[in-house]
């Protein structure tokens, strides 16, 4: 995928723009960084459409208004003309216009609207240490292994789906996991993967919501990797969603719960962080 020079719009803003065509505004004043600085772009409102100067781009007024519908989407800006960031593959891939941007597969959002509060809770919690080593099972767009790097730990993450790394590569947000010395990048399926035993001192495992793309992500087999893989006394974390909104993920917390602890884990739910911490208290054998 070809790595753009630009600009990101939500289709919240274009609605926006959309609406001061006949309001007499001629020019106005928006981010269109991400929020990764203050600075505020100009766009010209014009009788055929809205005009970025930073590329020379006329987006006549059918496709703002075309796009101004998917309000949550992100949009890349760029001298060929505004991107929808929707993708088809196997799989349909969203990225949705949250700060830091977040990623939607098949309809499913891999974080809240509060991403940036949810990683970093989450990690704060776990009181990762300077020289330690975490796993971070499911890479998503990285933020869980760059929070990670900031307090001084080692990473390895691991993304199964290659698209997905690509998708990094456009998220400003997420390139600082192919520029840092502390994070490794590794492509394939977490359950396929060997490590040595007694190697982590902390495992992250924030996996999609269980179904029938989610694999052996919360199998016997996982947990007992992760138990095997982790250091006496090490940490896991595994995100099962807010357990008091259904039935259901009561039901998944509770059948996680039981599985890590006849493996051999001690288990508490967390639900400021909507999921279980699991404790090594014994050696593996």
């Amino acid at each position: 995928m070809k790595k753009y020079d630009s600009l990101f719009i939500s289709g919240r803003q274009l609605r926006n723009l959309f609406r001061m065509k006949d309001a007499g505004v001629e020019t106005v004043s928006i981010n269109l960084d991400l929020n990764q600085t203050e600075k505020q772009y100009k766009v010209y409102i014009r009788d055929d459409g809205i005009f970025f100067r930073q590329f020379g781009l006329l987006v006549p007024w059918s496709d703002v208004k075309k796009f101004s519908k998917k309000e949550d989407l992100l949009y890349l800006i760029n001298s060929e003309g505004i991107i929808p960031l929707l993708f088809f593959k196997d799989r349909v891939y969203r990225i949705l216009a949250t700060c830091p941007p977040s990623l939607e597969l098949d309809g499913v959002r891999m974080h809240t609207h509060k991403v940036e509060q949810d990683i970093k809770e989450k990690i704060e919690y776990l009181r990762i240490r300077t020289g330690s080593l975490v796993l971070d099972t499911c890479t998503g767009f990285g933020y869980t292994a760059i929070e990670a790097s900031k307090y001084g730990a080692k990473v390895i993450t691991v993304e199964n789906d290659p698209f997905v790394i690509e998708l990094c590569r456009i998220n400003p947000y997420s390139r600082y996991i192919f520029n840092s010395r502390n994070i490794t990048v590794l492509i394939g399926d977490i359950y396929q993967l060997d490590f040595k035993d007694e190697t982590f001192d902390y495992i992250v495992h924030d996996p999609p919501r269980l179904g029938s793309k989610s694999g052996l992500l919360y199998s016997d087999q996982i947990y007992q990797k992760f138990y095997r893989i982790l250091k006496p006394q090490g940490l896991l974390y595994h995100y099962i969603g807010n357990p008091g909104k259904r039935y259901r993920n009561k039901d998944i917390l509770h059948r996680v719960t039981q599985r890590l602890a006849n493996i051999g884990f001690s288990t508490r739910v967390v639900e400021k962080i909507q999921g279980i911490i699991a404790k090594k208290d014994i050696y593996w054998i």
